[in-house]
């Protein structure tokens, strides 16, 4: 008997100590005692006592609250309490994770359930211009949705108050592209969260990644000077088009803070070209983890973000594509240091003006050796002084525009 109860009045074992509390139970009723004989380690331990007495144990029992007492009564156990009690007494213990390496999912993101929206900041209007049949607004959180037929003043009359929030809905999945419409009118400064889906999905926007129709957001808040930031906005989609989020942000002159992360892995032509040119604001920039490029994908998208970004998205791509990275920083005067360009291999313009302007630069970082044609006018009208250092494995001693900077190896991985 590993662990289990005996009757000294009687001298019947009982090996499962709950079924022999239940018929000690019965038999004596009352209060009684219990001890337990203990392995020879722990008699060592309390000063060989032969036995533990526990008095006044009260028991629930036989399916109910029954109380009963249990009659004098030892217990030989080889192994431990834990043995003794078992789950009977137990809460059951959490397993642990069966890997610890494995890192658990985070949760989704609540965000992505909240429509396209803009909250008031400072009172006034908010103008939709050419809205496409079917696009709808609201301002009660969706309980009442109104369609737009021609460009329209939110609301028709008087102001929206601080706080007050404009959600956008498109006409369910019918409105696949905004080509030609554009939110940025009106006296109210806002600022843009939420879930630019709700778009394209009326009621799925929230699992919806997936865009079909080329320039689907194209110029959807250019020159918007109302606008102040987006930094609760999600851009989700992994499945691009064609200029999807082309000039999408173009002319913001006052907006200081972009989306978190355009997460999309592959690109596709043009999809970020000019996305926030002219931001001169701006001082953030999103995080760009894609490593699939496509002609044109970051074109000129922060060009003349020149009065307050400081520091650039990290760029991991090792494969490069055609004008992949033209103008993207150019004239960014505050920029201090490049992204790491890890590309061993240039491809037709890939560099050119990338950095042009860029005239407070102090570090500057390109694996590849230089080319005329692909980096042309990479670093033109940048500072050409030794207080800048080019970390670089190639033969740079082409571009004259850095005639002056240092030469150091390009750090490892």
């Amino acid at each position: 008997m590993v662990c289990g109860l005996f009757d000294v009045s009687s001298g019947a074992e009982y090996d499962n100590l709950v079924v022999g509390c239940v018929i000690l139970g019965e038999k004596f009723g009352g209060l009684g005692n219990i001890a337990y004989l203990c392995p020879q380690k722990l008699l060592n331990i309390i000063n060989n006592l032969n036995f533990i007495v526990m008095r006044s144990i009260k028991s629930m029992m036989m399916g109910g609250a029954i109380l009963f007492g249990l009659a004098m009564c030892f217990t030989s156990c080889e192994g431990t309490l834990d043995d003794v009690f078992g789950e009977w007494s137990r809460p059951t213990p959490v397993t642990p994770t069966e890997n610890p390496d494995v890192t658990p999912e985070p949760p989704a993101n609540p965000m992505l359930a909240v429509p396209l929206t803009l909250e008031v900041t400072t009172a006034g209007t908010i103008v939709v211009n050419n809205p496409r049949s079917g696009m709808q607004y609201s301002t009660d959180g969706g309980v009442t949705k109104t369609t737009m037929t021609a460009t329209t003043t939110i609301p028709t009359t008087g102001e929206l108050a601080v706080g007050d929030k404009v959600q956008f809905y498109g006409n369910g999945t019918s409105i696949t592209s905004y080509n030609g419409t554009k939110i940025t009118g009106g006296t109210a400064k806002v600022k843009v969260f939420g879930n630019i889906m709700s778009l394209v999905d009326e009621e799925g926007f929230a699992d919806n990644k997936k865009l079909t129709a080329d320039k689907t957001f194209y110029w959807l808040f250019d020159t918007y000077d109302n606008l102040t930031d987006a930094s609760g906005l999600q851009l989700p989609a992994t499945t691009l088009t064609m200029d999807c989020y082309r000039g999408i942000f173009r002319n913001c002159s006052y907006l200081t803070t972009a989306p978190e992360k355009l997460p999309a892995e592959n690109l596709a032509s043009n999809c970020y070209q000019q996305m926030f040119y002219g931001c001169g604001k701006l001082t953030t920039a999103p995080e760009l983890p894609a490593e699939n490029l496509a002609p044109n994908c970051y074109k000129m998208m922060f060009s003349d973000c020149n009065n307050a970004l400081t520091t650039a998205p990290e760029l991991p791509a090792k494969i490069l594509a055609t004008n992949c990275y033209e103008s993207m920083f150019a004239n960014c005067k505050k920029l201090t240091a490049t992204p790491k360009l890890p590309a061993e291999s240039l491809v037709t313009e890939c560099y050119i003006t990338m950095f042009f302007g860029c005239t407070s630069l102090t570090k500057a970082y390109v694996k590849a050796a230089y080319d005329a044609t692909d980096c042309a006018n990479m670093f033109y009208n940048c500072t050409n002084t030794s207080a800048v250092t080019l970390y670089t494995d190639g033969d740079w001693s082409g571009c004259t525009d850095i005639s002056n900077w240092n030469k150091v190896a390009y750090p490892t991985e």
